[in-house]
């Protein structure tokens, strides 16, 4: 078990807060996390009722990983064993991919296509390109109405 700071020790066992972990690359953000995973489990917290975030696909990927092998060294307790079983059908993912899946799931309610879609750099190249057009066209009509104000009033 690793030595604690006391900062990184107000992160594991802070309750009913939202908290913000922002440190140096290298300084135990991930280890510091997984523990605070393991401490609310003990609590009685559900695992499968977390939403546990990270910024890439392979982040999220090491971050379940670790939290399967810091779980399995106390898979002896049961609410351990129960965590353990429901990690698959835990939300541990990417902004993105959680975003999605809501979107994909309440679709109906926020009156959006369910099959909608992360856009790749050719999708976003067009669409900011598209954007670009528009705000030009926008600012040379508001320009027009300008000149024309100008030359009715100046």
């Amino acid at each position: 078990m690793p030595k604690w700071t006391k900062d990184q020790l107000s992160v594991i066992t802070a309750e009913n807060k939202e908290i913000l972990v922002s440190a140096a690359a290298g300084s135990g953000k991930t280890a510091v996390l997984v523990e605070r995973v393991a401490e609310l489990i003990r609590k009685g917290y559900k695992l499968n009722r977390m939403l546990i975030i990270t910024f890439t696909h392979a982040a999220a990927a090491e971050m379940k990983e670790k939290i399967r092998k810091r779980l399995e060294t106390e898979r002896s307790e049961p609410v351990i064993a129960a965590a353990l079983d429901s990690l698959e059908s835990s939300d541990i993912s990417t902004i993105h991919s959680f975003c999605q899946r809501l979107i994909r799931s309440q679709f109906q309610a926020i009156g959006k296509d369910p099959f909608v879609g992360i856009c790749d750099e050719a999708q976003k190249k067009q669409l900011m390109r598209k954007a670009f057009r528009s705000a030009l066209d926008l600012l040379s009509e508001e320009k027009r109405s300008f000149l024309l104000y100008l030359q009715y009033y100046a």
